[in-house]
């Protein structure tokens, strides 16, 4: 069924029901109103550009986008068609559903960008000339903190910053030792 799209409503893993929106109607005919009103039409617009504004005011300006534009008449034709004829709610809702959208696409993304790192380390292929600087390195900053012993914290700190350079190339243990300082400085 090419051109046609539909959406899948879901709550939890129960699924609902299935809106043609190609179409403008439900496959349950009667049980919900139609979309032929032209009043509809305006209220949907107002509801539009009031959830727009929520969704820009928490979101920020870069969240603009087509996308979440079409995500948003989306939401309003399938709330509009499930019977929420309030203007207030309408927008409300439709804004909350995209905002829940964002957050979750960051989620996401977040979820992304740490695998590509797992990925990265996983396939880090080190040398004795590495290995040798590596844990020299690791001495050198341990020498150089405090006598009260270093906390599991921060010897995670510096080891991961020691793995990342070394990663990267850095084979040069004053390097790696700086760098590894630096980021136990830095860190948040």
């Amino acid at each position: 069924m090419s051109g046609v799209r539909r959406l899948l409503i879901e709550t939890g893993a129960v699924q609902l029901l299935h809106l043609d929106l190609t179409k403008g109607t439900l496959p349950l005919p009667g049980c919900l109103p139609k979309m032929d009103d032209g009043n509809l039409k305006y209220q949907l617009a107002r509801c539009f550009d009031a959830a727009l504004s929520q969704f820009i005011a928490s979101e920020g300006s870069e969240a603009d986008t087509a996308e979440n534009r079409g995500r948003l008449a989306a939401r309003l034709v399938v709330l509009s068609k499930l019977g929420e004829t309030d203007e207030h709610q309408l927008a409300s809702n439709a804004a909350l559903y995209l905002r829940a959208f964002a957050g979750a696409m960051r989620i996401a993304s977040s979820a992304k960008r740490t695998q590509a790192e797992a990925d990265l380390t996983s396939h880090i292929a080190l040398g004795p000339d590495a290995i040798d600087a590596m844990v020299e390195a690791l001495h050198r900053c341990l020498d150089e903190l405090p006598q009260g012993g270093v906390s599991s914290t921060a010897r995670d700190v510096l080891q991961k910053a020691i793995l990342e350079a070394a990663g990267h190339g850095e084979r040069n243990a004053d390097k790696l030792q700086a760098f590894a300082l630096e980021k136990l400085r830095t860190r948040s």
